[in-house]
């Protein structure tokens, strides 16, 4: 994964002109994973395992440790490192969050399958703390909850009936009123907001190293720069070929998001989509002091494609998302977004004007795994049963892919069933190329052009 620096003064480096300026970039590590450990080495044999899980993200961590703490015999494998996709790229926000949201889920499923779905994505930000505990993995997690923003005063009567319609859910979800914003020092910018109380932000890359940690210590091999070429599904199990050997096992999980449809697999009914963010300079004590937000919340807006925010534990801020992009035929663009980091320094701009003397020290991107009812996938699937996928995680997998990756574990090896909420669930067909293209692109500017509207009107809090 890489991450792109922007200096105002470089050299042999690309540059381009834009509405905020001359962006000049080059390539250093992520801003989360700057400092990977070691690299396991790649396979180098072939294996016989009781399970294979391809991708070693939150997902497939997840579940070769619980694998390994079984007494199972498992192998991980991992096209280029742990943490490479989104588990290693994300903003850190602990959500308990499902669907597009939960006001959407209580309309679209009703009261009694949307308190089922709550419920689920409550259980996955437990997990996820349970994780962080038992494997005492130090990833700067503080659980002060998320601040959903509204941006200006008409937001907020729709914030408080998305706050009434999670609440029926069971969410523990409530309407921040305009003293206690003040009270918590929350940025000017947020005029009116709700907070969800559950969760909070973490560093997504140490969390990852330390279920990479985690996983091997329980037992589990893990064999890094080792690409899956081919599944092949047999009666008795599967094999997975990679360039230096292969991996026969009983079972094999499918770890691997966005990933997949790289593999040949169409589970989940997902599509790769390009999502960019941002990190500043460390803030200084007296910029630190123009903003306030002592409490260090994570804060995602109101927008129809959101905007998050969030502080890192070394005094820096990070945010991104809004802009979203597709590539015709599912493939992946590339890292380096130029134009669309242009655009989401700008955002950046417009909410913290206090700030405008904080540099950006760099950008990055990554693909998300999105399909139609906004619902993760797990299940068994392949020919012969054989093979367990978790995929789909729309944006809310850092509390969604660690959980379900244990449920996969458990469903590779125990015979235990996909959570019934979710396999009941009818899969929307994605449509090809180009239908998808389009779609996703009319679909993209309409709700820009909402967004774009949205931001005409904002309006500090003071």
């Amino acid at each position: 994964m890489w991450f792109c620096r922007t200096d105002r003064v470089a050299s042999g480096c690309r540059s381009m002109m834009t509405a905020y300026g001359e962006i000049v970039t080059t390539y250093v590590p992520s801003v989360w994973l700057r400092q990977l450990p070691a690299a396991n080495p790649c396979l180098a044999a072939d294996l016989i395992c009781d399970v294979v899980v391809i991708g070693a993200g939150y997902t497939g961590l997840s579940a070769a440790i619980a694998l390994g703490q079984a007494g199972v015999d498992v192998v991980v494998i991992e096209s280029q490192y742990a943490g490479f996709g989104a588990s290693g790229r994300n903003a850190g926000h602990l959500t308990p969050t499902i669907g597009k949201d939960l006001p959407s889920v209580l309309k679209i499923y009703g009261r009694e399958t949307g308190s089922q779905l709550a419920r689920l994505a409550d259980a996955a930000v437990e997990h996820t703390e349970a994780m962080i505990s038992q494997h005492r993995i130090d990833c700067d997690y503080l659980a002060h909850g998320n601040i959903i923003a509204g941006i200006h005063p008409g937001h907020e009567e729709r914030l408080r009936a998305a706050t009434a319609a999670a609440r029926e859910l069971g969410a523990a979800v409530r309407m921040l009123e305009r003293d206690e914003l003040d009270a918590r020092g929350i940025p000017n910018f947020v005029n009116c907001a709700a907070l969800e109380e559950r969760g909070g932000v973490l560093d997504p890359g140490k969390y990852v190293l330390g279920l990479r940690a985690a996983a091997i210590a329980s037992g589990a091999k893990l064999f890094e720069n080792t690409p899956a070429l081919e599944v092949i599904e047999h009666r008795r199990g599967v094999l997975i070929d990679t360039p230096t050997g292969s991996v026969s096992a009983r079972t094999a999980i499918i770890a691997t998001n966005a990933h997949t449809p790289q593999l040949g697999l169409r589970y989940g009914n997902v599509t790769p989509v390009n999502d960019c963010m941002f990190v500043t300079e460390p803030l200084t004590p007296e910029q630190r002091e123009r903003i306030g937000w002592g409490g260090a919340e994570g804060i995602y807006t109101a927008h129809e494609s959101l905007e998050n925010y969030r502080l890192t534990a070394d005094g820096r801020i990070t945010g991104g998302s809004r802009h979203i992009r597709y590539r015709w035929g599912g493939g992946f663009l590339a890292d380096h977004q130029p134009r669309a980091f242009a655009k989401i320094e700008g955002h950046f701009r417009d909410r913290f004007p206090e700030l405008d003397d904080v540099a950006i020290a760099g950008s990055w991107s990554g693909h998300v795994a999105m399909n139609l009812n906004f619902l993760p996938f797990i299940g068994k699937v392949g020919k012969h049963q054989n093979l367990v996928a978790s995929l789909g995680y729309c944006g809310h997998g850092v509390a969604l892919a660690g959980f379900l990756g244990t449920v996969a574990a458990d469903m590779a090896t125990a015979g235990a069933e996909a959570p019934s909420v979710l396999a009941k669930r009818r899969r929307l067909p994605m449509p090809p190329d180009p239908l998808r293209w389009i779609g996703v692109h009319a679909i993209t500017a309409a709700l820009g052009a909402v967004d774009r509207r949205t931001d005409r009107l904002a309006t500090p809090r003071h």
